[in-house]
């Protein structure tokens, strides 16, 4: 039988006390391609056991260091970046592979607490049984992912790809041809592995520096889902064409291609709730035309509101062409 090592160092904090740092070393050996002999210190009778571990990687690795603690960026006391506080830790470090020698930069999550197991469980069946096809391209590669009892107790390490920096830019804000980019990788992602991401943002846009310019993938699929039907986008598509109706494509693919990216122009402009076809505004006044009849306003009064419509469109319009002049910037 070949034995496939892969060991890990690192240390994660107590539940019972958060400030305090309790070091766990975890041994993980792959005993074949679906079971995993994971060690750390203590008795042998209550610190060794044999894991399913279907998502594993048949090659032969090991860690070298633990560079830094991504997740601990962050602000602790800000719950909208740190939702899962101290129960689910991200990591990056490099990793040799042992047949080559080469090195490998990579991040690995440390999930402890039922909620986030779920969330990482998931995260490595979507990679495993649907993300095959776009690994390496779309999304990063995963190496495995492997539970089984720590200090901590019940605790599931994934381990992928260091793609690069997460993107700090407002993807808005990004050249045209750096948010097509995140479009097709999102679209590759519905169409070729049938998975939505269910839970888009710029914080979940790695970005690589390659020869040719800078090259965007996708993480965090712990909230993915299978794709429910036929993605009707189609590709390539113009950009700034009018907002197509929801109903008739992809709502995630929308969301992002019209509200993120803003690669489509709004279709319609809202004049006190009527919703007024953007083709028949040329100037403020065309909108008075739409006021409705429960409207008690002066005509100086609804005037100043459609210039103040009208102007943001504009602005909307400027700001486009303002940042398709720019070069991408990550942070």
């Amino acid at each position: 039988m070949t034995m496939v090592a892969l060991r890990i160092n690192l240390t994660l904090s107590s539940p019972i006390d958060c400030h305090r740092r309790v070091l766990t070393m975890l041994r993980l050996t792959l005993l074949s391609d679906t079971q995993l002999l994971l060690q750390t210190p203590g008795p042998a009778e209550a610190r060794t056991c044999v894991l399913e571990a279907p998502h594993a990687d048949t090659e032969s690795y090991k860690f070298t260091e633990v560079t830094e603690e991504i997740s601990a960026r962050d602000d602790p006391e800000c719950e909208k970046e740190r939702p899962y506080g101290d129960r689910l830790r991200v990591f990056r470090g490099m990793m040799l592979q042992e047949s080559t020698g080469k090195e490998l930069k990579v991040v690995f999550k440390v999930a402890y607490d039922e909620p986030c197991l779920l969330l990482l469980a998931n995260e490595a069946e979507i990679y495993t049984e649907h993300l095959v096809k776009v690994q390496g391209e779309y999304v990063p590669r995963m190496y495995g992912s492997f539970v089984g009892e720590t200090d901590e107790g019940k605790t599931r390490v994934t381990v992928l790809e260091d793609w690069g920096e997460e993107l700090r830019i407002p993807l808005k804000v990004q050249p045209v041809k750096f948010r097509l980019l995140v479009v097709k990788a999102l679209l590759e992602i519905h169409r070729r592995a049938n998975v939505v991401h269910h839970d888009f943002a710029d914080r979940h846009i790695v970005v690589k520096t390659t020869p040719t310019g800078y090259w965007p993938v996708l993480v965090d699929f712990t909230k993915a889902l299978l794709h429910p039907d036929e993605c009707l986008i189609e590709w390539p598509f113009k950009v700034y064409a009018l907002e197509p109706v929801m109903a008739h494509t992809c709502h995630e693919l929308w969301d992002v291609i019209s509200e993120e990216a803003e690669l489509w122009c709004p279709s319609h402009l809202n004049f006190f709730n009527v919703h007024v076809p953007v083709a028949e505004v040329s100037e403020p006044a065309d909108l008075l035309k739409y006021t409705p009849d429960w409207v008690e306003c002066s005509e100086a009064q609804l005037m100043a509101q459609a210039k103040s419509v009208y102007s943001k469109y504009v602005e909307w319009l400027r700001e486009r062409r303002r940042c398709d002049r720019m070069r991408v910037r990550i942070h």
